[in-house]
């Protein structure tokens, strides 16, 4: 008898963890959802981090920054700030890996550098 409700006890607990798994995968949010593709779209082009040194080598292309504004822009960025985009589609797509947003895109190296505002519109 205690043989059988050690498997019993296996099998409940295995079920549950698939439940939990499958709730998680349910209960996601929309732009949980988007980050998901998101991700593996950029990891189709980049396909690992490349931890970098902070510096010149760590920088993104004005084609990758294209590739998080025309992925978000429609449902998403809209109007928002940088403040919004860091808050929520670049920490949310970073810090699973706690790397830099270009480490996550594949970093280049600098050659031009363009300073912003993030309280203006990210557009």
């Amino acid at each position: 008898f205690a043989a059988g409700a050690a498997g019993v006890g296996v099998g409940i607990a295995g079920v549950a963890g698939w439940v939990r798994r499958c709730h998680k995968r349910w209960a996601q949010t929309p732009i949980e959802k988007m980050h998901e593709v998101f991700h593996s779209m950029i990891r189709s082009k980049s396909p690992c981090v490349q931890r970098t040194e902070r510096g010149p080598h760590r920088a993104i292309t004005a084609s990758q920054l294209q590739d998080i504004y025309g992925f978000y822009s429609a449902d998403y960025i809209k109007k928002r700030t940088m403040h919004y985009v860091y808050a929520n589609l670049v920490m949310p797509l970073t810090s699973g890996e706690r790397v830099s947003y270009a480490e996550f895109a594949g970093p280049h190296e600098v050659e031009w550098f363009v300073s912003h505002c993030w309280a203006t519109e990210f557009a």
